[in-house]
């Protein structure tokens, strides 16, 4: 049989956790829903890494709840572009669905060739030499006429 003490330790877990589920839900961010619900994000993470009253699973759940949020807003967004009376960032709300939902969201590349497969292992060595070499700043010569960082080109001040 449980304490009496127990039984109201666990009613107030649980109580705290379906009210931070519930505010998650709507902000999808730990952190903000840690201080909508006056819990510590330290808490939260205790509960979800030993699963305390499930909360692992819910959390994935509000998770879910969230991304669905985001997607039905993308959706809006693109019947109305202005749906809500201000322009906003489609390129934000990409990388919310992104972080949130990648399975449906974020582009996978698979290389499915042996010469892709070598390509890209190239590329990754030429990066690291890049990065050791300190060339973190390189950048490509582009063609007269574009448009490098802020500035034209030199061949399109020199008025060609």
């Amino acid at each position: 049989m449980t304490h009496p003490a127990q039984a109201t330790f666990d009613a107030h877990v649980a109580s705290n956790q379906d009210y931070f589920l519930e505010k998650f839900a709507e902000v999808g961010n730990v952190t903000e829903a840690c201080a909508l619900s006056n819990l510590s994000v330290e808490a939260t993470r205790l509960w979800e890494r030993n699963d305390v009253q499930g909360f692992a699973s819910r959390l994935a759940y509000a998770r879910r709840q969230y991304a669905e949020f985001l997607e039905s807003l993308a959706r809006k967004r693109v019947v109305a572009p202005s749906f809500n009376g201000r322009i906003g960032s489609d390129v934000l709300l990409l990388g919310l669905l992104n972080a949130n939902w990648p399975e449906k969201y974020r582009p996978n590349i698979t290389v499915t060739h042996e010469l892709g497969t070598r390509v890209v292992e190239t590329l990754r060595v030429l990066q690291a030499r890049d990065r050791e070499a300190g060339a973190a700043d390189w950048q490509p010569e582009l063609p007269p006429g574009r448009v490098v960082e802020g500035e034209k080109a030199a061949d399109d001040e020199k008025g060609a």
